[in-house]
């Protein structure tokens, strides 16, 4: 598809892999996230699940399909 793909692993690494992704300008870019599992990061799709299982934070009620 022509994306560029970066991948972020640690918290120091935010800042560096976004500005490296907005100064690319000729195709899209997909930044991938890594996040410990229980850090609970919403809104999220479990894993093997579709964008209609969505999960927010428990103090946003249910997610609207």
């Amino acid at each position: 598809m022509g994306c560029v793909g970066l991948r972020v692993d640690s918290p120091d690494d935010v800042v560096p892999t976004i500005e490296k992704a907005n100064a690319i300008d000729d195709r899209p870019v997909v930044i991938d996230f890594r996040t410990d599992p229980a850090e609970m990061v919403y809104p999220m799709v479990p894993a093997g699940m579709g964008n209609d299982d969505v999960v927010v934070h428990p103090s946003q009620g249910k997610a609207r399909r």
